[in-house]
């Protein structure tokens, strides 16, 4: 870990390991701004207008790796992130505390850990409760990736009418989704969801996934998003552990944890973990059809 400039940002935590890199901002956030394999291009979406900004009330998107608090709420949701982190880096793994937040009394965490054996990134989100008050909350961790790319969310396992006569899993729907856009691909073993620069209108799904994973695919480059799914546990917005946003500027990869009722003094955690893959640039649609088990990734 070595602190440097990076994107207007006078300090930057710059992590490297395993052929991996991430720029981790260390006067805003907690936030991660880039995340690539060596020599590759940045996988995460950034606003070039606000690169370099620090302070002030109002919420900026920023771009990158954020950590939110579901459900969504426009005051109590958009919580500016744009004040500096105390943080603490012990040769393994470098943890990011924001101050907390004055209007909620709550702090947002973000532990950050190179696994450079593996190429892949483990990550833990942590809500603390520092009010006099009890607050129903969910962490949710947002990723915004950069532009041109597809994501994959993996279906439940197929199973015969004879064999199921149950549904499998939940999708939720927002006001403005719009399955019928060409940017979704209902397919066999997933769901794919295609980022368009030229796109006019944004598009939202949420799902329960038990597989546990969602997939970017941009350029030769994999991002693969794993996350937990706890059984009997209720989640935000009709049952989701995940969600994918997408307008003409990114498509962001999102898992949520369950609600919980936190109350003063107590702390809630969600982990994610980040593997990064290398594939042909030029797969065709029938090897895209088959990512999923290319990559080991074989629904269980």
């Amino acid at each position: 870990m070595q602190v440097k400039p990076y994107a207007g940002w006078e300090e930057c935590a710059l992590l490297t390991g395993g052929g991996v890199t991430m720029w981790v901002p260390l006067q805003m956030g907690p936030r991660i701004l880039h995340l690539s394999l060596d020599g590759e291009p940045n996988l995460l979406a950034q606003v070039p207008s606000q690169q370099g900004a620090v302070g002030g009330a109002e919420w900026r998107l920023y771009g990158g790796h954020r950590f939110w608090i579901a459900p969504e709420d426009r005051a109590l949701t958009y919580q500016p992130d744009n004040d500096p982190v105390e943080y603490d880096w012990d040769g393994v793994a470098l943890t990011l505390k924001q101050a907390p937040e004055a209007l909620t009394g709550l702090r947002k965490e973000l532990r950050i850990a190179l696994l450079p054996d593996e190429k892949a990134v483990a990550l833990r989100h942590r809500i603390v409760n520092l009010s006099e008050r009890e607050h129903l909350v969910a962490p949710w961790a947002l990723t915004c990736m950069a532009p041109g790319g597809r994501c994959l969310i993996p279906n439940e396992p197929a199973r015969s009418h004879e064999e199921a006569l149950l549904p499998s899993r939940s999708m939720a729907l927002w006001s403005y989704t719009d399955l019928g856009d060409p940017r979704f691909r209902f397919r066999g073993g997933f769901t794919e969801l295609r980022q368009d620069p030229t796109a006019q209108t944004p598009q939202k799904i949420g799902m329960m996934n038990r597989q546990g994973w969602a997939a970017y695919l941009l350029g030769r480059q994999v991002f693969i998003k794993r996350f937990p799914y706890l059984k009997d546990c209720v989640y935000p917005d009709f049952g989701c552990n995940c969600e994918f946003y997408t307008d003409a500027g990114m498509l962001e990869v999102e898992s949520l944890g369950p609600l919980v009722a936190l109350r003063p003094g107590e702390a809630v955690e969600h982990p994610e973990r980040w593997d990064l893959r290398t594939v042909s640039v030029d797969l065709e649609e029938e090897e895209i059809a088959r990512l999923p088990e290319m990559l080991g990734l074989a629904p269980s």
